[in-house]
């Protein structure tokens, strides 16, 4: 998708969530469309950038500004924030009876799982199948080559596994964006000595708990 370099060129900006100017733009700009299942926006706290809404599929958005590939974007009528350009398109995406329009539709705060659900106290029973595992992130631990997500707050039982080589397929913060947080994860699920885990290679294999409104 390409936007017009005259509309582009009134607002380059000299820094991601830097300029003051595209702050006090009026709610005017381009219509697009998300048209990904679900779309994250960040904004810019004192913790740093974090994701502060998730749109859904269709819904549609008002487009005020481009750095690079990120669209500064206007949502649910009000709020400002960052994404992806590659998640927007200037035409409305048909409508979708699939899984998701399902899950939307029926106000599931889950994509539905191609797998059986368990609760993670289960996992360590079940090892050596695909699921799809349920609980609370409880913890993080970061290493230098692997986030650690513990839905058991001791780490005896489960926790989901990313490489931090693999963490650049994850649009969000690993350290922080589940932490504390309902969870799904879906995989392959082992055991080891370290107990039940799971290991995530890309960014549908975990969920949290669907929700499209700006959190506080």
């Amino acid at each position: 998708m390409k936007f017009g370099h005259s509309y582009c060129s009134l607002l380059i900006i000299s820094g991601l969530l830097q300029s003051s100017e595209i702050y006090s733009q009026k709610p005017e700009g381009i219509k697009a469309y998300a048209i990904k299942p679900m779309v994250e926006v960040y904004e810019e706290t004192y913790r740093g950038f974090d994701v502060v809404a998730e749109l859904r599929y269709g819904e549609e958005v008002m487009i005020l500004g481009e750095k690079k590939e990120w669209a500064y974007i206007l949502y649910a009528d009000k709020y400002k924030g960052w994404s992806k350009l590659v998640n927007f398109d200037l035409t409305a995406p048909p409508e979708i009876v699939d899984i998701y329009t399902q899950a939307f539709t029926s106000h599931s705060k889950w994509f539905p799982s191609p797998y059986g659900v368990i609760g993670w106290e289960e996992a360590r029973l079940k090892a050596g199948r695909n699921l799809t595992v349920e609980g609370n992130i409880e913890r993080v631990v970061v290493t230098a080559d692997y986030y650690y997500l513990y839905m058991d707050p001791v780490g005896e039982k489960f926790r989901a596994v990313i490489s931090v080589k693999d963490a650049d397929e994850f649009p969000y913060p690993l350290d922080k964006f589940f932490l504390y947080r309902e969870v799904r994860v879906s995989g392959l699920l082992k055991y080891t000595l370290h107990g039940a885990e799971m290991v995530l290679l890309y960014p549908n294999q975990i969920q949290r708990a669907y929700s499209s409104d700006p959190e506080e």
